[in-house]
C-alpha cells in the first residue's frame, strides 16, 4: 500500500479490520480460535447471509469443463472475467437484495429481541444482578483485548479429553515397558479399560435401539442381532482380562452377580453386568480385587469421559436445533420430510447417549 499515492491509499486502519471466520470453516481450527474470530461475538455484527462468501463458485463452476483445456494465462484472465462480472451483478442488484433482507432482518430483529429480553430477564433473576454486571464488564475487557479471560469459551476445554487421557497413558506405558521389572500381560491397562468403557457405550446404544425398533421390521431385528452377536464375543474376552487386572473378584461377588459372569448367555446381551473396579462398593473392596493402579487409572479415564460425554450432548442439541430450523426453512417433499425424521431420530439417540453415559461418568467420579 506505501507504494500507491494517497489518493489511492485506503483511509483504513488496523484497528478498524475485524478478521472473522464463518461457522462452517471455525470447527476445524484450535478451540482457542472459536470465540475470537465468530461473527456471533463481534459488537456490531448480526446473522450474516451464511452462504454468502461461497455463491461466486456457482458462477465459476459453470466454466470449469471449458477451462481444463486453455492455458495458464487465459485460465486467470477468464476467471478475473467471470469474477467481475459477478461483483458487477451483485453490485448493479444492491438495491433490491439489500431491501430484501432489511425486511427480513426488521422481523428477525423483533423475534430476537424479545427473546433475549426474557432470556437476560431469566439469568439476572437467577444468577443475580451483581454476578451478571460482573459477566458484562469482563465481555467489554474481552471484546477490548482478547488477551483477557473470554467467558464466551466453555471451560471444559481446559480438561484433559478421553483420546488425551488414553494418549498420556499409552505413553507412560511405553516408557515402563522398557524397563526390566515391568512383567508383561495380554493386554495393557489402559487399553483394558478403555475397552470396558467402549463396551458399556456399546450397551447402552444397543438398548436404545432395542427399545426403539422394538416393533422394527424383520431387517432391523436381524441388524440387533448381529450386534448383539459381536458385543458378546466382546464381553467374553474382557471377562477374560478381568482375571489378569482384578484378580479377587469372583469371591466377593454374589450368586446372582456371578451369573453375570458364568452364564452370559441367559441375559440380554445390553444388560449383562461388567463389573469394572469404579462400580464396586468401596475402596478397600477396589485395592483388595484389582492390581495396583487400577481403580486410580480408570478414575482419571472417567473424569475424561464425563467432560467429552457433556461437549457430545451439547453439540447434540446445537444439531437438533439447527436440523430442525433447517427442516422448517427447506424441506417439503414427503421422502425429504421422511429422511429428515431418520437424522432427528439418529441424532435423539445420541443425545439421550450421551446423557446417559454423562450421569453414570459423574455418578463414579462423585461416588
Amino acid at each position: 500500500m506505501a507504494e500507491f499515492s494517497d489518493n489511492a491509499c485506503l483511509k483504513i486502519t488496523p484497528e478498524v479490520i475485524v478478521m472473522c471466520v464463518p461457522k462452517f470453516h471455525l470447527w476445524v481450527h484450535k478451540p482457542h480460535c472459536h470465540a475470537h474470530f465468530s461473527f456471533n461475538y463481534v459488537p456490531g455484527a448480526s446473522q450474516t447471509h451464511e452462504e454468502m462468501i461461497e455463491e461466486n463458485w456457482a458462477d465459476s463452476n459453470k466454466a470449469m469443463a471449458q477451462m481444463k483445456m486453455i492455458g495458464p494465462g487465459a485460465w486467470q484472465d477468464t476467471l478475473d472475467n467471470i469474477f467481475g462480472f459477478y461483483n458487477y451483478r451483485v453490485m448493479a442488484n444492491f438495491d433490491h437484495m439489500l431491501a430484501n433482507r432489511l425486511a427480513c432482518a426488521i422481523k428477525e430483529a423483533c423475534i430476537y429481541h424479545n427473546d433475549f429480553k426474557r432470556f437476560n430477564e431469566g439469568v439476572v433473576s437467577y444468577f443475580s444482578s451483581i454476578l451478571t454486571s460482573d459477566w458484562l464488564k469482563s465481555i467489554v475487557l474481552w471484546e477490548k483485548d482478547h488477551s483477557k479471560p473470554c467467558l464466551y469459551e466453555a471451560m471444559l476445554q481446559g480438561k484433559e479429553t478421553l483420546q488425551e487421557v488414553e494418549l498420556a497413558l499409552a505413553r507412560e506405558e511405553h516408557e515402563n515397558s522398557a524397563k526390566a521389572s515391568i512383567v508383561s500381560v495380554p493386554l495393557s491397562l489402559s487399553s483394558f479399560l478403555m475397552t470396558g468403557i467402549q463396551l458399556e457405550e456399546a450397551q447402552c446404544t444397543l438398548e436404545l435401539e432395542v427399545k426403539v425398533k422394538s416393533m422394527g421390521t424383520v431387517y432391523q431385528q436381524l441388524d440387533i442381532q448381529r450386534q448383539r452377536a459381536a458385543l458378546i464375543h466382546k464381553i467374553n474376552r474382557f471377562c477374560g482380562l478381568q482375571q489378569v487386572f482384578m484378580l479377587k473378584l469372583r469371591p466377593v461377588l454374589s450368586p446372582s452377580k456371578l451369573h453375570h459372569i458364568d452364564s452370559p448367555a441367559s441375559f440380554n446381551t445390553e444388560n449383562i453386568k461388567l463389573f469394572i473396579p469404579l462400580e464396586l462398593d468401596n475402596g478397600a473392596q477396589r485395592t483388595h480385587i484389582c492390581m495396583l493402579g487400577v481403580a486410580a487409572t480408570e478414575l482419571h479415564i472417567c473424569e475424561a469421559e464425563a467432560c467429552d460425554s457433556l461437549q457430545k450432548l451439547c453439540l447434540g442439541l446445537w444439531n437438533r436445533s439447527t436440523t430442525h430450523l433447517f427442516t422448517v426453512k427447506n424441506v417439503i417433499s414427503q421422502n425429504s420430510t421422511t429422511q429428515n425424521q431418520g437424522i432427528l431420530r439418529t441424532i435423539q439417540m445420541n443425545i439421550h447417549a450421551n446423557k446417559l453415559r454423562y450421569h453414570y461418568a459423574q455418578y463414579i467420579v462423585s461416588s
